[in-house]
């Protein structure tokens, strides 16, 4: 007792002369209360719906984890009772300063290895809020001394709380963990207010050294369960720390709206409002798992949903992947690039129809087709590699033929066509037209489905491009005239027409709603994409399939893949609401038509202005002039050595009527449609008529 009063007169004396010699020295002073806990800023901000419904939480400071600001009454009176024990016994009888601590530190620091510290909670504060960029573990006399003086300064004007407050909301955890709040949600998942006896020695142990091992932290966890109560086992407290690091190095869980979260994670504010629905959003994440459950047998792992507002532009629900069918779920599949395959066909045909190249009842010939290009001889295939004949662009739209469509963009130009798509902001088509050639027709581009429901959201707004808007901070641009009315809202018609899609689509498909709806499916080659993407004159909505590792799906189309998600969220966002009326736009005439021969059913039909007529004569096959529709004059074939050469037959085919026709190659008479086993050298094809007059002729080369 007499080493140890000796010990803490020393401790006083040097205590005394240096404080002496630091009294006089301008010295740092403690901001009030207040202005501490307002500059608080967490690195976590709320995320809300347009309604003010919590969507979760979002990191927008990524150099240290912090939760909201923990006041006195959200602490669990365990957690005060184990953080005091644990750090500062004397806590609520001291004035700022434990001397008892400081002269027993001061007598075991001179004979121990290890040294002891003895700052108070209330000095630990101190020297928190007066660090100034100094290295904490400056522990020096002066430093000692500041803190001390410190000390009582912000005990006489701080309550005991709200010390006590202050510390627990600014100390360090493990890693970046720093709070109580954060340290109770990431390490236990709850807030501070839920905290265990457990849980609190678990916490309390990391304040002196956050990051020990697991074991020098339970050591010292138990013997601050000591001192409140002796313990049989530490086990339950081991275990806890043991779920701390497999919570810390889970934190990013996937949770509602997590890819609006990525993208917003630069947002500044403690609560960031969105354009959401948090209803609609939890019930699209729903929607798109159950449908990729139903088609995993079919390879399938990944999808993308996305709900607009047609008149706000406002996104209602923004679903980029689904965690757990997908081995890439950082990904979000509302802006990651994908093959459009056919559903940029609908900008095709609006374009031909603004141009007044082709009206809805134009009629096209789905018939075997070989183009040359830059790359070689083009020959396109419909999805189900059969060809109708003469078939009218309404029909050609809906059953989404690919022979009419590349027929069409002949028309329009490939240029032209690219242009188009430029401005409807296809962000990435940045090569010539040359470049893309006539598989632009059939969508040999990689598009967003963002950039997908963007263009939509243009077709059902009477052809302007407009924003999308995430937040209701987002820069409300005016919506820029890109397509006329009058052909976005035939090219509309056409889509919403259930008796144009049933020669590929059957009746009552996924694709029929009862309340109308314009909409158009996609799938890229190999089966690699699906797309479905609608609108009412409501909501837009964007549907993706896939894969993000970009392997191929089994025998999935835009029918059985993307389209049932589709129709369940336009069912649900257009349950109780009653379609806006429909207003023709200036520019249109309706008429009735008639197709001479009767290839499709006589019906009504929207015509721009001055470009209507009812009737509408038919050229059929057979009065077609003869010509060779394959191969290409020009062609040059290139044998494999490694393919059989069963499998390398070419057909020889002719279009038009073949009665009474001679069809010779090199000389030797073969007939019309045949397969031909390719023989290298130069060839002439020729057809003439029963009195020897040439028709036509092709010559091409097999290498």
């Amino acid at each position: 007792m007499i080493k140890l009063a000796a010990a803490a007169a020393g401790a006083c004396l040097v205590l005394i002369t240096v404080g002496f010699h630091l009294w006089s020295r301008p010295q740092a002073s403690i901001p009030n209360y207040s202005s501490v806990r307002d500059s608080w800023k967490p690195s976590y901000s709320s995320l809300v719906d347009r309604n003010g419904e919590s969507l979760g939480e979002i990191r927008t400071n990524f150099s240290v984890r912090r939760m909201q600001w923990v006041s006195y009454p959200q602490l669990s009176p365990a957690l005060i009772d184990v953080m005091v024990t644990a750090e500062d016994k004397r806590f609520w009888q001291h004035g700022g300063v434990d001397w008892l601590a400081l002269a027993q530190a001061a007598r075991t620091n001179g004979k121990a290895r290890h040294k002891r510290g003895a700052s108070t909670i209330t000095m630990q504060l101190a020297a928190n809020l007066t660090r100034n960029g100094r290295s904490a573990s400056r522990r020096g006399i002066r430093q000692k001394f500041q803190q001390i003086r410190l000390a009582h300064q912000m005990e006489r004007n701080w309550s005991k709380q709200q010390i006590l407050e202050t510390w627990l909301n600014r100390i360090d955890f493990r890693g970046e963990v720093q709070g109580i709040g954060a340290a109770s949600f990431l390490f236990a998942g709850k807030m501070a207010g839920g905290i265990t006896r457990i849980e609190a020695l678990g916490l309390a142990a990391m304040v002196p050294a956050p990051n020990a091992p697991l074991t020098v932290l339970a050591r010292r966890a138990c013997k601050t369960a000591e001192r409140l109560q002796p313990m049989q086992d530490c086990a339950p407290i081991t275990a806890f720390l043991q779920k701390t690091s497999q919570r810390n190095a889970n934190l990013s869980e996937h949770n509602l709206a997590f890819h609006v979260k990525r993208r917003l994670s630069g947002s500044t504010g403690s609560v960031i409002k969105t354009n959401l629905d948090a209803n609609l959003q939890r019930a699209a994440e729903k929607i798109l798992a159950n449908h990729l459950r139903r088609l995993k047998h079919r390879n399938v792992r990944d999808g993308a949903v996305l709900v607009v507002d047609n008149q706000s532009g406002n996104i209602l629900a923004w679903v980029g992947s689904n965690p757990a069918s997908s081995k890439a779920r950082h990904v979000d599949g509302v802006t990651a690039k994908r093959q459009a395959g056919s559903s940029l066909k609908p900008f095709l045909y609006e374009l031909a129809i603004e141009n007044r190249i082709l009206n809805a009842s134009s009629i096209l010939d789905d018939s075997q087709l070989e183009l040359e290009s830059v790359q070689g001889i083009y020959a396109p295939q419909n999805y189900d590699h059969r060809f109708v004949g003469p078939v009218s662009v309404r029909h050609a739209l809906g059953n989404s033929m690919n022979i009419p469509a590349v027929k069409t963009l002949r028309l329009v130009g490939i240029e032209a066509f690219l242009e188009r798509l430029q401005q409807l902001g296809y962000s990435d088509l940045d090569q010539s037209a040359e470049y893309y050639g006539f598989a632009l027709a059939l969508g040999s581009v990689e598009v967003s489905l963002l950039e997908q429901v963007r263009a939509y959201h243009a077709l059902a707004n009477g052809g302007k491009l407009g924003p999308l808007l995430l937040t209701p901070d987002d820069k409300k641009l005016v919506p820029v005239p890109v397509m006329s009315p009058a052909s976005s809202f035939i090219t509309a018609d056409m889509m919403a027409d259930p008796t144009a899609r049933q020669y590929t689509f059957g009746r009552n498909s996924r694709l029929d709603t009862p309340f109308g709806a314009s909409v158009k499916t996609g799938t890229s080659k190999a089966m690699r994409d699906n797309w479905c993407i609608g609108f009412t004159s409501r909501y837009t909505v964007g549907v993706w399939v896939g894969n993000f590792e970009g392997d191929s799906m089994t025998n999935v189309s835009g029918t059985s893949g993307a389209a049932p998600i589709w129709r369940e969220m336009i069912d649900l966002v257009q349950a109780g609401q009653p379609p806006l009326p429909t207003l023709t736009p200036d520019g249109i005439e309706k008429m009735h038509v008639s197709f001479v021969p009767a290839i499709e059913p006589a019906r009504p039909e929207l015509f721009l202005t001055g470009m209507g007529r009812s009737i509408v004569q038919v050229v059929t096959n057979d009065d077609l002039q003869p010509y060779v529709s394959q191969p290409a004059d020009g062609t040059i074939i290139a044998l494999d050595p490694d393919i059989p050469p069963q499998n390398q037959m070419m057909r020889i085919a002719i279009a038009g009527k073949t009665t009474g026709l001679n069809l010779t190659l090199d000389n030797q008479s073969i007939n019309p449609n045949q397969l031909w086993l390719p023989i290298p050298g130069s060839h002439l094809l020729t057809i003439r008529d029963s009195d020897q007059n040439l028709i036509d002729q092709v010559r091409f080369s097999v290498r």
